[in-house]
């Protein structure tokens, strides 16, 4: 396994020695630079690339101080993060239309629950008269009917001693 790394690592070193070389020739220290290679089985791996010139003292770049950090892993994580969470985003702009729809309906039900209310007020209020004025209907037709039976009863009575007058003076 130490050999394959050792290989691995020498074969990504010609692989990128020119873009290398341009960034050690700018003779200024290189961090996080972003460096995409293709593999021998076709694949592709990200790397990120610090470099560090080594001079001597007329500014000569003699060598330079190299390091890679393969990130593809990562870069995939990060890509299938982006991934969820835009999907998630999605899904939570379709819970806000939802949630809004639903908020617009309840109002619209608590509005018509609100009118049935006062509606049903009022037809409580139109029966409690209506009874009302059926009672005082019912109490008049009593009434009068009560007073024609005692007239009646007044006048029968009234023929009743008449009668009976009659009757005690023939005897």
């Amino acid at each position: 396994a130490g050999m394959a790394a050792i290989a691995g690592a020498v074969w990504l070193f010609a692989r990128s020695s020119r873009i290398l070389a341009d960034l050690i020739m700018d003779k200024k220290p290189q961090a996080d630079r972003s460096l995409l290679l293709g593999l021998p089985g076709g694949d592709a791996r990200k790397f990120i690339v610090n470099t560090v010139p080594i001079m001597d003292d007329a500014s000569t770049v003699r060598g330079a101080l190299v390091s890679f950090h393969d990130v593809t892993e990562l870069d995939r994580a990060n890509s299938q993060l982006k991934e969820a969470n835009s999907e998630l985003e999605s899904a939570n702009e379709s819970l806000r239309r939802i949630n809004s729809t639903l908020e617009a309906r309840v109002a619209e039900r608590t509005a018509e629950l609100a009118q049935r209310s006062t509606q049903l007020q009022a037809l409580a209020r139109d029966l409690t008269r209506a009874e009302e004025r059926e009672r005082q209907r019912i109490a008049q037709v009593i009434h009068d009917h009560l007073q024609q039976l005692l007239s009646v009863a007044r006048i029968n009575i009234g023929v009743s001693i008449e009668k009976a007058r009659r009757l005690s003076l023939l005897d």
